[in-house]
């Protein structure tokens, strides 16, 4: 078993010290490949007059804008999509999704 010292932070779980999978751009960009026929695309939206500093800039990102209201739809979408592809006969007959830390901000 690794020892959880000689695990970079990067890596590292927050959660059980476990190896986290480094996600690639390349990793990204089959992502978004995947989920593009079934999420809606928004701009993002400059917000304005927020800090001092104008060299600053945030832009928000309204996934409460997508069907379901969450970027849930982005992240279970496409471990859904991509178990599918790595096992085309193991389709579950149903999912469920839930928030495992609401309220916990």
């Amino acid at each position: 078993e690794d020892n959880p010292d000689d695990i970079p932070a990067a890596t590292k779980s927050p959660f059980n010290h476990q190896l986290m999978k480094v996600v690639t751009i390349t990793d990204i960009k089959k992502a978004s490949k995947r989920i593009e026929d079934y999420v809606l695309q928004f701009p993002l939206v400059k917000l304005k007059h927020c800090v001092d500093d104008p060299s600053v800039s945030i832009y928000l990102k309204f996934e409460n804008l997508q069907p379901i209201a969450s970027f849930k739809l982005r992240a279970a979408g496409n471990s859904l999509l991509k178990r599918f592809e790595d096992n085309p006969d193991d389709i579950p007959d149903r999912v469920w999704t839930a928030r495992y830390c609401y309220g916990c901000c």
